[in-house]
């Protein structure tokens, strides 16, 4: 298998300290994997998937998990 990385065109970094305020205000804590899925709120953008899959890593490792879903 061949992987290709495309590296990120924005420096994150700036966005530490919102990103720990957002996480807070959240819940989420700090040592928590955050997943985000962004899209419009329809079924066949396959939500049910994200959840399954989440609950599946969950249940496969030790690091806190939290699903972030953003959409109208």
């Amino acid at each position: 298998t061949r992987c290709l990385v495309i590296p990120n065109g924005i420096d994150v970094r700036r966005f530490a300290a919102a990103s720990a305020t957002s996480r807070e205000a959240l819940g989420v804590p700090a040592g928590a994997l955050l997943v985000g899925m962004v899209s419009s709120l329809t079924m066949e953008k396959g939500h049910e998937l994200a959840l399954e899959g989440l609950a599946a890593a969950r249940a496969r490792t030790v690091v806190p998990l939290h699903l972030l879903i953003v959409g109208d």
